[in-house]
């Protein structure tokens, strides 16, 4: 049976929106040309070499996937166990918005170098980012009061209802 959590991902592709997925060591595959699309990124490997963060990503292709968040499409950080509702949403987001959405699988240990690469090549996505309170994440988002990004998957139907604001 398909977990719970990937169950919308399936949904989403079977309805026609372009999925595609990114595993390491593998080419970030090219964005589809004026289609809605999802992009998952498998950056939450449990075995060696383990979660490796943007810098094994980074290229042409996903900065293509960013650029075209701008000015509407959705992205999630997804560190520590699924959420079954943020998948939900994200897919969500890449059926309603313009510009799709990607979802960044990550490890504990990268979810603030992701963070930090979506600000910079992402900065006008829709955010839903889920991760656990530690340390490194609470100090990152400490650093994001009063930014207008949903951090929670409550808030993300909000922002496509265009209510906007944060959510906690």
């Amino acid at each position: 049976m398909l977990p719970a959590h990937l169950q919308p991902v399936v949904a989403l592709g079977r309805s026609g929106v372009a999925v595609r997925l990114a595993v390491a060591g593998a080419p970030v595959p090219p964005r589809p040309a004026a289609r809605q699309a999802l992009l998952v990124i498998g950056d939450d490997l449990q075995e060696a070499p383990g979660s490796l963060g943007p810098r094994a990503y980074d290229g042409a292709a996903l900065r293509a996937w960013c650029a075209a968040l701008a000015p509407a499409g959705g992205i999630g950080i997804f560190a520590g166990a699924p959420n079954a509702e943020a998948y939900r949403e994200l897919s969500l987001a890449a059926l309603v918005f313009p510009g799709g959405a990607v979802i960044i699988e990550c490890s504990e240990s990268t979810f603030v170098d992701w963070a930090r690469y979506c600000d910079a090549h992402a900065p006008h996505a829709v955010r839903l980012d889920v991760a656990p309170p530690i340390a490194p994440v609470c100090e990152y988002m400490k650093t994001k009061e009063g930014v207008s990004s949903i951090h929670t998957p409550r808030g993300v139907l909000a922002a496509l209802a265009g209510t906007g604001g944060a959510a906690g």
